[in-house]
């Protein structure tokens, strides 16, 4: 009885072209025997083999991965598909059934709940707060001059984690040394687990995932990151209970963490303290943990790839130059939202990194009814995967599709583009709520970064070793080496700094104040090539 149901099922997906697998295993050992750093390119080849539809099997259970825009759009677009996939169930053990992961009735209710917390009016609020951390960015990347050589990619974390941590959950963090460091590595430690148990259908069942070196992992860093969301939930509660007790000494006194229009965090305490239990101290910690992840991770990697990508083209790096300085002249970071509008090319920059390198390439559904793409019937029920990466690079939407060019994003190029052939914020009714912030910080800590350094990468694009897992990022980071004073020089390189896989990247700092100076500093830049 089981194989008759079982055989049209098999049959269907098997009309879907696909890698073959073996069976019970299927394409299993596939992904098993592929080096992290090779992933996008297997993907890649699978679509270039079968077209932008293909089906392989994870064991004995059918996936079937999207790589064109329409197909995109037929499966994020309807409401009926907001259910995640299966594998978006090995975060719940950090997450719990936050917004990330939940959906049906939970979903929208807190969808609803937290939408208002992202208004542009709260967005505004956050914006000082941003300033304050990029230029703490700056001085911080300053005292390092004289090191020989540092890796800048845990200033990037921290710089957006503070901002996450200052701005939606109302919380600073900056003396909390320990236990932000702690929090960023076991961020890494999880991401790592995820990608782990996600590859291996072997270690889908709970009980089998159980007894592996990898549950033991993962669940160490589960308590450090639980420890980090319950340290900002205390900390605002104090806070709170303070502003309560001024408020009633001064009457007349306004806090403004009770203000009408509210920060993350605070809409959350305000729902817990209601007597109708519709969120528990529980409740609250999971959509904390889901976005303090979303908040500093993507936005961390992004900055990073942006800057990276820059230095690569010296001519749009002179035009990113321009623009901040004809923009903020004399000051040292964006004045006002006004400003940030009036970065035009900085924003194609900003978009064009991300179309390359979208933080998140992949976004699981199953699906909530019959979805017809290419002819190819795909049933209710099945785990689809788009593959935003994929989708980012198909010359029908991009005439550039594989090199960074921000005049894809100029208004002539990108008005009459297909919708869901840009989705570094996935898309649907489950895009992402915090893009507006996102786009805010990345201006804000970029602008500040460009008006004092420029950057200059002497290593290709192809030749650097990508990562999958639950973001997309870098392998081994970026380490910085100090040349003639003020001349830094970036690196991203292997721990034993293996010259073979060496990444370099020379930045020079800057100043609107000197750039008749700015030859002189590029013969600099070269010379320093040859000792």
């Amino acid at each position: 009885m089981l194989s008759q149901a079982i055989y049209p099922y098999v049959k269907l997906l098997n009309k879907i072209p696909g890698p073959n697998g073996f069976p019970v295993f299927g394409c299993s050992f596939i992904g098993l025997l592929t080096p992290r750093d090779k992933m996008l390119a297997l993907y890649e080849n699978f679509f270039d083999t079968f077209g932008h539809v293909v089906r392989a099997w994870a064991g004995p259970i059918g996936v079937v991965f999207i790589g064109g825009a329409e197909g995109a759009q037929a499966v994020l677009s309807p409401t009926i598909n907001i259910e995640k996939s299966f594998q978006y169930e090995f975060f719940k053990p950090w997450l719990g059934s936050g917004l990330l992961i939940s959906h049906g009735q939970k979903w929208h209710s807190r969808h609803r709940l937290l939408r208002p917390a992202f208004h542009s009016t709260i967005l505004e609020k956050f914006f000082d707060t941003i300033v304050k951390n990029s230029e703490l960015l700056i001085r911080e990347l300053e005292s390092e001059t004289n090191a020989q050589e540092f890796d800048i990619t845990p200033y990037l974390k921290e710089c957006s984690l503070h901002n996450i941590c200052e701005t939606a959950m109302g919380v600073k963090m900056h003396e909390e040394v320990n236990l932000k460091k702690n929090y960023l590595k076991s961020v890494q430690t999880y991401s790592e687990t995820f990608y782990e148990r996600m590859m291996n259908p072997f270690l889908y069942p709970t009980i089998l995932f159980s007894l592996s070196s990898t549950y033991r992992r993962q669940k160490e860093a589960v308590k450090i990151l639980h420890n980090m969301s319950m340290n900002v939930i205390k900390k605002r509660i104090a806070e709170r209970r303070l502003q309560r007790e001024n408020a009633r000494v001064n009457k007349n006194s306004k806090s403004e963490g009770f203000s009408k229009k509210k920060e993350f965090l605070d809409v959350l305490l305000d729902i817990s303290e209601r007597d109708d239990n519709e969120f528990t101290t529980d409740d609250v910690r999971e959509e904390v943990d889901t976005f303090l992840l979303g908040g500093h991770n993507t936005v961390s990697m992004t900055l990073y790839w942006t800057i990276y990508l820059v230095g690569l083209h010296p001519d749009i790096q002179e035009k990113v130059h321009t623009e901040v300085d004809d923009i903020l002249r004399s000051a040292e970071a964006p004045k006002d939202t006004k400003m940030l509008q009036e970065l035009h090319y900085l924003e194609c920059v900003i978009k064009e990194s991300l179309r390359l390198y979208p933080p998140i390439p992949l976004i699981g559904r199953t699906l909530g009814e019959d979805v017809v793409i290419n002819d190819f019937k795909i049933p209710a029920g099945n785990w689809v995967a788009v593959h935003i990466h994929q989708i980012h690079r198909l010359r029908e939407h991009y005439h550039n599709p594989n090199e960074f060019d921000p005049s894809h994003f100029f208004p002539e190029n990108s008005r009459d583009r297909y919708p869901f052939a840009y989705l570094p914020f996935s898309g649907g009714p489950r895009n992402c709520l915090g893009q507006k912030f996102a786009m805010m910080e990345l201006k804000i800590v970029l602008a500040t970064f460009f008006k004092h350094y420029e950057v200059k990468s002497l290593t290709k694009q192809e030749d650097m070793k990508v990562l999958l897992d639950a973001v997309i990022r870098p392998e081994n980071g970026i380490w910085i080496v100090s040349i003639f004073g003020q001349l830094t020089q970036f690196s991203s390189r292997c721990p034993n700094f293996l010259p073979d896989v060496s990444i370099f990247v020379q930045l020079s700092q800057y100043s609107s104040s000197c750039l008749i100076f700015r030859p002189v500093v590029s013969i600099f830049v070269q010379l320093s090539q040859f000792f």
